[in-house]
């Protein structure tokens, strides 16, 4: 059950973190300026850099919660 709340809590998250539309912005077309496409690009990439450094914190939050709870329980 803890780990099903944990989850729970961890998908609410998400979807109140995700873009309106809830996708990251397109990949620019081939047919783009070369410039205008590499600051999209890295702008993309910066974005999900950015978005598996939240991820990757949250996960350390919640092996923690969870680390806890099991502790409370052998005791």
């Amino acid at each position: 059950d803890i780990i099903m709340n944990l989850l729970s809590s961890l998908h609410t998250v998400d979807v109140e973190n995700a873009p309106q539309n809830g996708k990251l912005p397109p990949l620019p077309r081939a047919s783009e300026n070369n410039g205008a496409m590499e600051i999209l690009v890295s702008e993309r990439e910066r974005m999900l850099l950015l978005k598996i450094s939240e991820l990757q914190a949250r996960m350390n939050s919640l092996t923690d919660e969870l680390t806890a709870e099991k502790l409370k329980h052998m005791q």
